[in-house]
């Protein structure tokens, strides 16, 4: 500000300022100088904004931090990616709200991050407007490009800053160098603009192995026993694993699960007549592109028997002592997958045939592993079940006792299709009480209701329809709609 007012007084008394000067033309005494606004020294105001978490709802109170897309010191714009959260229902990728500077991330990878409370302190302008930026100010960020254009003439410091350049990546390809314990900045992205893909994960950790082996057998024999040695010592240390979004999730609903008497019911069902109607109908099955299996029909079986017993489709409210019947039939199907056993569902079965069923069968089980080592369950598919049946079947086993997820009243469990010899009457020998040996598609199946709302009676009731509809899959049209 002086130094600009000392140069425009020299050129006052200068005679190149009296030979230009215009008639119309008039010179401020130096008491003046102060009214002038456009000569102001005031600078741009920072301030620094706590970004919290929000409510992403299901009444989600809390989720896990998978993946930081950010640093403290980056730079972000509104709508860029700031990390990656996992909460009891699905994976959600926050983004930001302002343009600023990111100066503190308040948890690290794996750390639990609570609604309402901040996740990162960002930086950002008061001064909305630009065009009201002061000249000193503007002049400071153009001094710091040239320092940094001065220390990138150094082949030190610009390696440097090559090497913290943050990679561009999607968050799959992120989530999968993570898992692989690869720094994702450190590689050379070969998809376009520099982008990193999957490959060149792999190549990167391709050649990060191969060049471990080039040493190892340079170096004795010997080397080799020690690490042996070293890796069995490992294995013998204790370690501390924490629990996973999902695995919190199966701690709180089977933690409340235990208020709830449960009442199990077995049966057997002969499956002749549906595993012969499987087989006749994979042909159209695969000129759909739908993978047709035993569970789409039972879960169909399950909604058609639903409409019988409604109070089995149903929430219960145990503080408010009341039975929420639910009208769509929403199924859950428990699937195993690498983060533990998750019951997605599949909304409506009631209004959907039985190649729909399968249909989405086939894409739940995509989303619990979609080759990539990636379990990428929507928020919705994860939520408001009504109903459950779990497939025991595809790894062995007959009888079970499923638990009920609450605040459903509810579920199934399937055993293996087993091929048992069983007694059918003999129908060339009628009236004489004779009997045959036939081999026989047998699967066991186990319910568990809450005793609380619902009887003996009417699961074994339901259990029985449900069992007719297996066994003389034709009696289904009856009622399809």
């Amino acid at each position: 500000m002086l130094r600009t007012i000392c140069r425009i007084a020299n050129l006052r008394n200068s005679n190149l300022f009296r030979v230009q000067r215009p008639s119309c033309l008039k010179i401020l005494p130096l008491h003046n100088f102060n009214n002038i606004s456009l000569l102001h020294s005031s600078r741009i105001q920072f301030s620094v904004v706590p970004y919290k978490l929000s409510d992403i709802g299901e009444g989600i109170k809390e989720v896990v931090i998978r993946e930081w897309f950010v640093k403290e010191g980056d730079s972000v714009n509104q709508f860029d990616q700031i990390c990656e959260v996992q909460s009891d229902k699905a994976s959600v990728t926050i983004t930001s709200r302002y343009d600023g500077i990111v100066r503190k991330l308040y948890h690290d990878v794996d750390d639990t991050a609570q609604v309402g409370m901040p996740l990162v302190d960002i930086e950002i302008s008061k001064d909305d407007d630009q065009s009201s930026v002061p000249m000193d100010s503007m002049a400071e960020p153009a001094q710091n490009s040239a320092d940094k254009f001065d220390e990138s003439l150094f082949g030190e410091k610009q390696e440097k800053t090559q090497s913290e350049t943050k990679a561009l990546a999607t968050p799959v390809v992120r989530r999968i160098a993570s898992e692989m314990n690869i720094n994702i900045n450190k590689v050379i992205g070969s998809g376009p603009n520099g982008r990193v893909l999957k490959e060149d994960l792999l190549n990167f950790r391709g050649e990060s192995v191969s060049e471990p082996s080039k040493v190892s057998h340079s170096e004795p024999v010997s080397s080799a026993d020690d690490t042996l040695v070293s890796q069995r010592a490992s294995v013998n240390q204790d370690t501390v694993v924490k629990l996973s979004a999902y695995q919190k999730a199966m701690h709180k609903a089977m933690t409340a699960s235990l208020q709830i008497p449960h009442f199990t019911y077995s049966d057997e069902v002969n499956m002749n007549a549906l595993v012969s109607m499987k087989h006749e109908l994979k042909k159209i099955g695969k000129q759909s592109d739908v993978k047709i299996t035993l569970m789409p029909f039972m879960i169909k079986a399950a909604s058609l028997a639903l409409f019988d017993y409604p109070q089995i489709n149903a929430h219960y409210v145990a503080r408010e002592e009341l039975i929420l019947l639910k009208g769509a039939h929403n199924i859950g199907v428990a699937i195993d997958t690498r983060e533990g056993l998750l019951v997605p569902n599949i909304k409506n079965c009631e209004q959907k045939s039985v190649l729909e069923i399968a249909k989405e069968l086939n894409d739940l089980q995509m989303c619990a592993d979609d080759g990539k080592g990636r379990v990428s369950f929507q928020q919705s598919q994860l939520s408001n079940g009504t109903f459950s049946i779990s497939n025991i079947g595809f790894l062995g086993g007959t009888y079970t006792k499923p638990v009920i997820a609450p605040p459903e009243v509810a579920i199934g469990a399937v055993g293996r299709v087993h091929v048992l010899p069983r007694f059918e009457e003999d129908s060339g020998k009628s009236g004489d009480g004779s009997f045959k040996v036939v081999p026989t598609h047998v699967m066991n199946v186990s319910w568990s209701a809450d005793h609380r709302v619902l009887d003996g009676a009417t699961i074994c009731r339901f259990s029985n329809l449900w069992k007719s509809y297996l066994e003389n899959p034709k009696l289904m049209l009856l009622h399809l709609k």
